[in-house]
């Protein structure tokens, strides 16, 4: 296959993947052979390729902001609203990685030595959800933004039950400074979220390692 060919089935065939896991690569391209399907494009895109798909992303989350969202009841507790919310929401911002610190925060040592071995950020398939403030009013709701999805950083100045996560286990990364980002800022600016946009399975490779929760006694 010729390059050039093979470069531009790889962007295709990570466009099917989002869109259908299922899908060919004959079915948006016959010039790209039957034998290739969307996972194998993944493998093939390069860090520049990946890098223009989040800032791509991004672009088309920025597009589409609103205030307007689509909002339905998940299960009601006594004392909180669970929501679940269509749409992206106005509160996001872009975001620029260059030079920054942030923290990836894991569920036990086992999986941090694991990403310690080789380094990269690997999307989920949990969307955003803006945690509830945790102060002393009768009712406060949980929303989560399911059209949200992507690879979830912080920085060092957060602690791990402020994004979420149990224990103390981390890492501390710096992105390639080109990187699509989103910021999503808390209500009370006591935590703040950065998220890569992408799909569950994309891989993004990590610039450097700067330290761990396992370099410490």
């Amino acid at each position: 296959m010729p390059k050039r060919t093979s470069y531009r089935c790889g962007l295709l065939l990570l466009g099917a993947f989002y869109l259908n896991p299922t899908l060919g690569a004959t079915e948006l391209n016959p010039n790209c052979g039957a034998a290739i399907r969307a996972d194998e494009g993944l493998a093939a895109l390069t860090l520049h390729d990946k890098i223009a798909l989040t800032q791509s992303k991004l672009a088309d989350w920025l597009s589409r902001r609103s205030n307007g969202l689509v909002s339905r009841k998940e299960r009601e507790k006594p004392d909180t609203l669970f929501m679940i919310h269509s749409g992206i929401p106005s509160f996001l911002r872009s975001y620029s990685p260059k030079g920054v610190v942030f923290r990836r925060y894991f569920s036990s040592k086992e999986t941090l030595s694991a990403f310690l071995k080789d380094p990269k950020l690997i999307a989920g398939g949990t969307p955003y959800k803006k945690r509830p403030l945790d102060n002393r009013a009768k009712q406060f709701e949980s929303d989560t933004y399911e059209d949200l999805n992507g690879i979830f950083l912080t920085t060092p100045t957060q602690k791990p039950k402020a994004v979420g996560m149990l224990y103390d286990v981390w890492v501390d990364i710096r992105v390639d400074e080109s990187v699509g980002m989103a910021v999503l800022p808390s209500d009370d600016n006591q935590y703040t979220t950065f998220l890569i946009p992408a799909d569950r399975g994309f891989e993004l490779p990590v610039t450097e390692v700067l330290g761990s929760s396992l370099d410490t006694p």
